[in-house]
């Protein structure tokens, strides 16, 4: 049997998500904290690493995003449960004064000596959150060239160059936008809308794939952890 018991599934399903309701909407570390520990107390009896180690057959997490009540995306869910795993291992966060929500996603995913390295380096340095994802897309840009990883999958790619064209920088004008003609405006809205159900789409599939097993990323991880060591294990802070 998995972390949860099959007869109280349903009610402890409803539990998180009254709690989750309850809770104010925002992109604040505490927020994530705060959701990622209400998942983690009611499904998991407080075990973060019963939730580390969740199997396929553990049906909780996607049945919870299924609900139509859930308060949040389901990929916020998985990204909020990601971050209180990562700080319960780092203390909880104790101490933390300039690192937030956005510098604990942007580890999600290296290794763990790694990510305790990047956070402490940007605690004590005082790293904004760009810097800090600066700092880690170029470790995994390094690793993939000394991995020699077979091809980027294009899908990824795709993806990646639509973060690029949301950022402020690539909507330059957009001030202007009053200057267009209504049919124009028109001809816009309908390719935005029409972009937004298929990326809706796309994020739900790359969700709940991120509930899947992650074994798989050992041998990733153990070249991650020489790269990284390399490049900062005996450099002078």
């Amino acid at each position: 049997m998995g972390a949860v018991g099959v007869a109280s599934l349903d009610e402890r399903i409803g539990k998180t998500i009254l709690e989750l309701r309850k809770l104010t909407r925002g992109a604040s570390l505490q927020f994530a904290l705060t959701a990622g520990r209400i998942v983690v107390e009611t499904l998991y009896d407080g075990d973060v690493r019963a939730w580390h180690s969740r199997t396929r057959k553990d049906h909780a997490l996607r049945a919870i995003a299924a609900r139509p009540d859930l308060p949040m995306s389901a990929s916020a869910l998985y990204r909020a449960l990601a971050i209180y795993e990562l700080s319960s291992r780092q203390a909880g966060g104790e101490g933390w004064q300039h690192v937030g929500v956005s510098h604990l996603r942007a580890v999600l995913g290296l290794p763990e000596d790694v990510q305790t390295g990047l956070l402490e380096r940007a605690e004590a340095e005082r790293w904004t959150a760009a810097r800090m994802e600066r700092e880690t897309l170029l470790l995994r840009s390094t690793n993939r060239q000394a991995g020699g990883r077979k091809r980027v999958p294009g899908y990824v790619k795709s993806i990646r160059r639509i973060f690029e064209l949301t950022r402020t920088e690539a909507l330059e004008g957009l001030d202007a936008l009053g200057e267009l003609n209504p049919n124009e405006l028109a001809e816009l809205t309908e390719m935005l809308e029409s972009s937004r159900v298929a990326l809706e789409r796309l994020r739900q599939r790359v969700a709940f794939g991120f509930t899947a097993e992650r074994g798989s990323r050992a041998a990733t991880q153990l070249t991650m952890r020489a790269s990284w060591h390399a490049s900062h294990g005996d450099a002078a802070e």
